[in-house]
């Protein structure tokens, strides 16, 4: 047996006894299939049952399952177990390993690389790479612009007080700078549609590229509700290759992965949200992590977490991201001079996801419209409509009524924008239109 199994059999001997163990590993599901196999603790010896259980433990690939259990069975002894775990981990980077991660890369980018349905138009980008343009982070307020006339200003005066800054964080950086940075925990806060997604996206798929580099994991916060095991494992099963998930559980425990956790604040109680962020992190070591939030209401998941701002587009970025909707670069040129003349519309440019619907508009040969409320009318009623979808997009059902839905979301917008909110929980918004009468009549018809 090699010499860093032999170092595992010692540990679990000095931990536990042949019963002890025995008990606790019928309590988990992942040794049902493991258990048969292993002689009964009575008829055998203890040196022979502990090797046994570690090779069978290899064979059915379980053994990141293995080292969870000896946590949490025996809490005063981590740092010896992790110490083994990741001795363990790093011996088995084998080719074997490397075709894991391979066929992981290609399931992941296929799941991360796809543009939302509703912004795939004809002839149009139909991949987050072939529209991402490199967005920047701040981790000093003075990067910031907190005019009142500047999108989301709430948000960002909200953002100020994470943003403690630093001397090896200067100016406006990428992520990718970010993450060679030897801290290790990281918030990412950024206001709706200034592309929080899209980085964290793109940083994945860019990750995937280097086979010798940091795994990435991309996880909604929701994910984590029950641990980041049963996490990897529903994503995993998604893919339809169970192999996986003690791969990807041991990179991350190893501390040879970033994870990527989006939507903090679409959590309903966000302080157990940010126990399950916290409660991950005290689990994947040397791992990085970047967790992405709106400004409002955010609170670091735990002391060791530094905060980044996204910074608005700059006018170089402006004209990048909309000529990748728009073929003609003289066209695009002329809708940004023509944007930057209009008060109402000058700031909104700055917002990715505002600027992607302008793009959209121009592609489908719409002019840009001179107010800011006939912007959002126009781009609602594309998107509600739906007949910019491309061929190759996913199957939906016509929405019978768009007329209905857009007076809906002005009705809920309005009473969001009265509360000086930013977003409603889906059943707030369900119950919030069942308590106005008139709404209440047209939801009860539909």
């Amino acid at each position: 047996m090699p010499v860093v199994s032999s170092t595992l059999v010692q540990l679990l001997q000095a931990l536990f006894d042949q019963g002890a163990l025995s008990r606790a590993l019928e309590r988990e599901d992942w040794s049902a299939k493991l258990l048969p196999q292993l002689t009964p603790v009575e008829h055998t010896t203890p040196d022979a049952w502990f090797h046994g259980l570690v090779r069978l433990v290899t064979q059915h690939g379980t053994m990141q399952r293995l080292f969870e259990l000896m946590r949490r069975e025996r809490p005063g002894r981590v740092a010896e177990i992790d110490a083994v775990a990741q001795s363990f981990a790093s011996t088995t980077m084998t080719a074997g390993a490397a075709a894991l991660r391979a066929r992981y890369a290609t399931l992941l980018r296929g799941q991360l690389d796809k543009l939302p349905d509703v912004l795939r138009i004809v002839g149009g980008p139909r991949t987050v790479e072939a529209v991402y343009v490199e967005v920047k982070l701040a981790a000093h307020e003075h990067e910031l612009d907190y005019g009142i006339d500047a999108p989301y200003a709430k948000g960002r005066e909200a953002a100020r007080r994470f943003l403690e800054g630093g001397d090896d964080l200067r100016g406006r950086v990428p992520l990718t700078q970010v993450l060679s940075h030897p801290h290790r925990r990281w918030g990412l806060l950024g206001d709706p549609g200034s592309g929080k997604s899209t980085l964290l996206r793109h940083v994945a798929i860019e990750l995937l590229g280097d086979p010798d580099g940091s795994l990435p994991i991309y996880l909604k916060v929701a994910d984590l509700s029950r641990g980041l095991s049963e996490a990897v494992e529903t994503m995993c099963l998604a893919f339809h290759d169970t192999e996986l998930i003690s791969f990807v559980l041991g990179e991350a425990q190893a501390g040879r992965a970033t994870l990527l956790i989006d939507g903090l604040d679409e959590a309903e109680d966000l302080p157990t949200a940010r126990r399950w962020v916290s409660g991950v992190a005290s689990k994947v070591g040397h791992s990085q992590i970047v967790v992405a939030s709106r400004p409002i209401g955010y609170t670091e998941p735990a002391a060791d977490f530094r905060t980044l701002t996204l910074c608005p587009l700059a006018a170089a970025e402006q004209h990048e991201l909309l000529t990748r909707w728009v073929k003609d670069p003289a066209r695009a040129e002329r809708a940004l001079e023509r944007l930057s003349r209009a008060p109402r519309l000058r700031r909104l440019v700055e917002n990715p996801l505002l600027l992607t619907l302008v793009g959209v508009l121009l592609r489908k040969g719409q002019d840009v419209p001179s107010r800011r409320s006939d912007l959002y009318e126009r781009a609602l009623k594309l998107l509600l409509t739906r007949d910019h979808d491309g061929e190759d997009a996913a199957p939906f059902a016509p929405m019978r009524e768009p007329g209905l839905t857009l007076e809906l979301l002005s009705w809920a917008a309005l009473r969001l924008h009265g509360l000086e909110g930013e977003a409603y929980q889906r059943d707030a918004l369900i119950a919030a239109l069942e308590a106005d009468p008139r709404r209440a009549v047209f939801l009860a018809k539909h």
